[in-house]
């Protein structure tokens, strides 16, 4: 996941009106808590949900999880008439999406796919909106340094003695009969 987490924050820092893009780590309880921490507004914080896991080869797994893209920026308390300045995040999550929907790195992550958006009304002085994506991405943090790097082929000579039976794409020995 760390590799899908760094390829996500450097797409993210490409967009112009980011200030920072980091682990989500509770931020705005800490700040609201009156804790020493400073929060570059907007910020663009990640965090992932449950990751699911398959066997796939060795010590490399096939694993899905949801990526949490948590978009963060300062609600001014303006007049009825003038919203302009709160409205602005509503592009800047428009932003987000179109720049994560689909966005894949070959061999580390499929496309990520938006599977749901939720606003966060926990924080009553920030604008904080959810958007929830899911990939699947082969873990193979626990390989040993170049165990996996080189691809291998083999020929393999095989003598078949009798009948061969081809049955819905499986080869077996058998009496020649499908039965």
């Amino acid at each position: 996941m760390k590799a899908l987490y760094i390829a996500v924050r450097d797409l993210i820092l490409t967009l112009s009106w980011v200030g920072e893009v980091k682990l989500w780590n509770n931020q705005l309880d800490a700040m609201e808590a009156q804790e020493e921490m400073q929060i570059n507004f907007p910020a663009v914080y990640v965090s992932f949900q449950e990751a699911f896991y398959s066997n796939s080869s060795g010590k490399r797994q096939l694993g899905e999880v949801r990526l949490v893209i948590k978009i963060v920026n300062e609600f001014y308390n303006v007049d009825d008439n003038d919203e302009s300045m709160n409205l602005i995040f509503f592009d800047r999550k428009q932003e987000v999406f179109a720049l994560l929907q689909q966005y894949q790195v070959a061999g580390v992550f499929e496309p990520l796919n938006r599977i749901e958006e939720i606003n966060d009304e926990d924080h009553s002085s920030y604008l904080v909106f959810d958007q929830i994506y899911s990939t699947r991405f082969v873990d193979c943090d626990a390989d040993v340094e170049g165990e996996y790097d080189q691809e291998t082929t083999a020929d393999l000579d095989a003598v078949i003695e009798g009948n061969l039976d081809i049955d819905n794409n499986i080869i077996r020995t058998g009496n020649g009969t499908f039965d």
